[in-house]
């Protein structure tokens, strides 16, 4: 009677796919994104894309430019899961230019005396929207831009396009002589 001895080593677990946590997209002022990355495998793992190892059940990836993303985690036994976890990141929004300004307002004393409005002298591209400050940086948000005694006032005007403003402010000066 002939015997054999056979040996059955365990098969590696192949891991599941991680899952997303929060993603934070870029901004006027964060220009890349970022993605948490949970679920992950007990012991070592990488993600790829980006080679990122760790050993912990979440991970944030930061840094990543605009377009899709499809992670998969390979464990320290060589086992990558057959599912993936896809993150879009979107593009940038777009900063505005500065308002365009037709000039400062200079006008002679009518009477009674005429009232100038700053909002005559600027425009900005259709679906932006201007806000008027006191200062050409900080200062104070004026709600009504205007001058209507004999005297000389300056206001700036920032473009606004959804949740990104303009860098850099446009003057007016109004002035009744």
């Amino acid at each position: 009677v002939a015997s054999a001895t056979v040996t059955i080593n365990a098969i590696p677990n192949v891991p599941n796919a991680p899952t997303v946590g929060t993603i934070t997209q870029p901004t006027c002022t964060l220009t890349t994104g970022s993605v948490v990355l949970n679920n992950l495998p007990a012991g070592t793992w990488t993600i790829n894309p980006g080679n990122i190892s760790g050993e912990t059940a979440s991970t944030t990836i930061s840094g990543l430019a605009s377009g899709d993303y499809t992670f998969t985690v390979t464990t320290s036994a060589g086992c990558t899961s057959v599912a993936s976890a896809t993150v879009t990141i979107n593009a940038i929004p777009n900063v505005p230019n500065a308002p365009i300004s037709s000039g400062n307002i200079v006008e002679c004393v009518t009477t009674p005396t005429q009232t100038l409005s700053a909002t005559t002298a600027v425009s900005v591209p259709t679906g932006q929207t201007i806000r008027w400050y006191d200062a050409a940086s900080g200062g104070d948000i004026v709600l009504n831009p205007i001058l209507n005694s004999i005297d000389s006032i300056t206001y700036y005007a920032e473009a606004i396009d959804g949740s990104c403003n303009s860098t850099t402010r446009t003057s007016v000066t109004l002035t009744i002589n």
